[in-house]
């Protein structure tokens, strides 16, 4: 492996690392001791390649968020009718969430004072920037969707932001972590209602 491809794993399974622990804690509680025993490397080494704990927890969004944004793009633009774009939209997004679901959760929570304090204005508005981007570009490629009935009334963004609002609720309720089942519904269930649904309400 050359050494440029071994400085660039290293730094991956750092912040990989380090999304693990604040997402299972908080921002506050997590020491880059324990960041470098979850990433099996010395501490120094973390310190080599991020500077202080914000220095990482801000790259780990950047990373997360561009890769998001690059997964949409990929999806979406290699859709040309509205079904199909509107498909890929949630499809990628349940896939992203279900892959980087540690990542997720901490993104879910950036308002959470508990889970990390008063987080720098500088890293908030970078966080919301990238938010903005995901969101507008989404919009933008579904702006050509049509619904009918009831749901005529439906714009682009709304329709954006039922498609987060779902996702994000189908992994939450169905990984809090408890023994008590209470419904057989699962994230990849709610994803297919979703999409079936609106699917049948766009117009042909």
């Amino acid at each position: 492996m050359k050494n440029e491809q071994r400085k660039a794993l290293t730094k991956l399974t750092i912040e990989q690392a380090a999304t693990r622990l604040f997402s299972q804690s908080t921002y506050e509680a997590v020491s880059m001791n324990e960041i470098a025993k979850e990433a099996g490397i010395s501490k120094r080494t973390v310190y080599k390649y991020f500077p202080s704990k914000y220095a990482l927890l801000s790259s780990v969004f950047e990373r997360y968020q561009q890769n998001h944004h690059a997964a949409l793009v990929k999806a979406l633009s290699q859709r040309t009718t509205p079904k199909e774009k509107l498909t890929a939209a949630i499809q990628t997004t349940y896939h992203y969430t279900s892959e980087n679901l540690s990542f997720m959760k901490l993104l879910w929570a950036v308002d959470d004072e508990q889970s990390f304090g008063d987080l720098p204005a500088e890293l908030y508005e970078r966080i919301l920037g990238w938010n903005t981007m995901i969101f507008n570009y989404v919009a933008e490629q579904l702006k050509d969707i049509r619904l009918k009935g009831s749901f005529a009334p439906y714009t682009p963004e709304m329709l954006v932001h039922y498609i987060s609002a779902v996702n994000k609720g189908a992994f939450i309720q169905t990984n809090k972590g408890t023994s008590r089942i209470l419904t057989e519904i699962t994230p990849e269930k709610l994803l297919q209602l979703e999409q079936d649904f609106f699917l049948n309400c766009i117009e042909d």
